[in-house]
């Protein structure tokens, strides 16, 4: 073995190109806005739902193009983009989003030739379990006078795996009439292996409830059965879901009490705090939020005066609840969106309820405290999407708020970075470069080009405060999540599971910390739907000592992962790992495992080794986060170990790269203190 350090006879003479900003922090190098490069620019998208449409992996995308409902038109205010490798690059981490939206059928009408139908919220999920992604939609208005177009319903569409969709007839909500949806939920209720849906919906007539005081106005919630062919039947009765009817913004699935069992949280119009379902087993359920403290009214919101000067608490209405396990303690906790929030003390406003765990019964607790906002902002908070990601890849949860309509001159994107010391979130928008999202629809996590970490999708208003804004979409591509380990996962469901394990709970242990990610889709408002496929970040830890998965299944024991590799996105059945599919950011032959580097955090010299095998010599050099190369030097022929001095370069977080004549790559990232 050769040795090359300072130590053994031979320095290392390293030639700096660069130097690179200090990254304790966050700041604008953390994310770059790739809308041009992937076609995103220009589009108008004021509501999106990513999922893979065409099996590929790669997130596509389904938009609402505007906010406003479109229900005196059939003008096609949906549309569906795949996402798919850049025609002029053969670098497979290049994506393009491409308009598939006439080829695709979704517009067929179920009674009208030629024409087109209302679609204004959507949700996508295998319902017949044959491995395609197939799709809900359903219309929405305010006012029932307003709506011109009555024979257009909720329908389900079956696709085929290559982005084209087939309308069912008699699927079972066309024929529950004409409903006002305002959010979708997929669950396995029953745990049968076919999935459910929930169906919250907003008035009946809005002008029956204000013009007559009265509740004439209201619509229930339906709770539908899936039979497993895109067909479904009502037993909102028989579950016990019918005795409540009140206007909803959203609503989610998910399992608070980490029993096995989905429960569902409804997200509630102003007066009311909604229902938090508990799943009984036995094919009913039962309302507990007033005994676990799931509520929107903890608190009231912000307070407004009259022109007499009377004084006006508002109400607060909650228009989504995303859940995760933010601290790591074992539990589902929520961050809750809430619109008429305000800002001074006393005032209520968006929050994280906290889970108290098994202990205390899994109540609830609010915890206005942890988001710390920064200015500019509004006075009377209009938060109407929510979502977790973690940015950094850190292994703990960062969170985002899309905050609009009721003051378009402060209205923006909340993003939030947590503190894993003190599980604060400070406000990173501005650190970020991203206060110019004013406005914003929607804040969707998403990984796109499969490298690893988590971007995202922003809808936002382009000139907010002008009589006819115009809703855009920007990407943002994370450049800080690959400084940290990570792991992505895809689930193949087992015999009697639903396709896309819908309900799944995986868990990963590193580092002496516990990891929870549940497999959802439609949270919140409009059914707001993020990939199934789970990016978990691990920080600097080299190591995962397992990947536990519960299937949403009544009796199937739990996968159990052992040592699997990192930095590779993972596809993961009942036996355990059947693929691994390589990172986008590595060529064929690079190895992220077997270099290295010691100490991690370094000072002033880092010692690299390699594996032992036949080589005449290459090249390291070591890159920023943005990619750019900031120092290199050549490797000697058959040497494995060599001891770099790095006193010159600046703190942060970077990557060394070992390049062998032979073809071979080693990385591995590292942070300089």
């Amino acid at each position: 073995m050769k040795i090359a350090s300072l130590f053994g006879g031979l320095f290392v003479s390293f030639i700096l190109i660069g130097s690179s900003a200090q990254l304790a922090a966050q700041d604008k190098t953390w994310v770059t806005d790739v809308s041009a490069a992937t076609k995103v620019s220009g589009l108008k998208g004021a509501r999106v739902n990513m999922v893979d449409i065409n099996n590929d992996n790669y997130p596509d995308m389904f938009v609402q193009v505007e906010l406003s409902s479109h229900i005196s038109t059939r003008d096609r205010n949906m549309k569906i983009y795949l996402n798919q490798q850049d025609p002029n690059s053969t670098f497979k981490g290049d994506r393009v989003f491409v308009d598939v939206t006439e080829q695709s059928g979704v517009w067929v009408h179920p009674t009208i030739p030629d024409s087109s139908r209302v679609i204004d919220i959507a949700l996508m999920a295998d319902l017949n379990n044959d491995g395609n992604i197939d799709l809900v939609t359903g219309p929405y208005y305010d006012r029932l006078e307003n709506f011109k177009f009555p024979d257009d319903r909720c329908e389900v569409m079956l696709g085929d795996g290559k982005g084209h969709f087939n309308l069912v007839k008699n699927n079972g909500l066309h024929e529950l009439g004409l409903l006002n949806c305002a959010g979708l939920t997929f669950l396995d209720y029953d745990l049968d292996g076919i999935l459910d849906l929930y169906i919250a919906t907003w008035f009946k007539d809005k002008n029956l409830n204000y013009t007559q005081g009265n509740n004439l106005g209201f619509m229930p919630d339906y709770l539908l059965k899936g039979k497993g062919d895109g067909t479904f039947v009502n037993v909102s009765k028989q579950t016990g879901i019918a005795g409540v009817e009140f206007p909803m913004y959203g609503v989610t699935a998910m399992d608070w009490n980490s029993d096995g069992w989905p429960d569902i949280l409804t997200s509630a119009y102003c007066r009311s705090g909604g229902s938090l379902w508990k799943n009984n087993k036995d094919g009913t359920f039962t309302d507990v939020a007033s005994t676990v403290g799931y509520t929107s009214q903890f608190a009231k919101g912000n307070v407004e005066y009259d022109q007499n000067g009377n004084q006006i608490v508002r109400d607060l209405c909650q228009w989504a609840v995303v859940p995760a396990d933010f601290d790591n303690d074992g539990d589902i906790d929520l961050l809750q969106a809430l619109v008429h929030g305000g800002v001074d003390f006393g005032e209520g406003h968006s929050t994280i309820t906290v889970n108290q765990g098994a202990a205390k019964g899994y109540k609830l607790k609010w915890d206005m405290s942890r988001l710390q906002r920064k200015n500019p902002q509004s006075s009377a908070l209009g938060d109407m999407d929510a979502a977790w990601f973690d940015l950094d890849n850190d292994g703990w949860q960062d969170c985002a708020y899309g905050e609009l309509v009721y003051d378009p001159g402060k209205d923006r994107l909340f993003m939030f970075h947590q503190n894993p010391a003190t599980h604060m979130f400070p406000d990173m928008t501005e650190d970020l470069g991203l206060l110019k999202f004013t406005t914003c629809h929607i804040t969707r996590p998403n990984d796109y080009d499969l490298d690893g970490d988590e971007d995202m999708m922003i809808g936002w208003a382009e000139n907010p405060t002008s009589s006819t804004p115009i809703s855009r979409l920007t990407l943002l591509r994370n450049n800080i999540g690959r400084s940290n380990n990570s792991v992505e996962v895809k689930l193949v469901a087992p015999p009697e599971v639903n396709h896309d394990c819908i309900g799944a709970r995986i868990t990963v242990y590193s580092g002496g910390m516990a990891q929870i990610r549940d497999v959802l889709t439609g949270q919140g408002h409009f059914g707001q739907q993020q990939p199934i496929e789970k990016v978990i970040g691990i920080g600097q830890n080299t190591k995962i000592d397992s990947i536990v998965i519960h299937w949403p299944h009544k009796t199937l024991a739990n996968t159990v992962v052992v040592n699997p590799p990192i930095n590779r996105f993972l596809i993961i059945g009942q036996e355990g790992v059947k693929g691994v599919i390589q990172g986008v950011n590595e060529s064929a032959g690079v190895d992220m495992e077997s270099l290295q580097l010691v100490p991690n955090p370094a000072n002033d010299l880092i010692h690299l080794t390699i594996p032992e095998m036949v080589h005449t010599g290459g090249s390291i050099t070591i890159n920023d986060v943005l990619g750019k190369t900031i120092a290199t030097t050549p490797l000697p022929p058959q040497t494995f170990d060599m001891v770099l001095p790095i006193s010159t370069v600046a703190e942060g977080m970077y990557m060394m790269v070992v390049r062998l004549n032979n073809g071979t790559t080693f990385s591995k990232s590292f942070i300089k203190r």
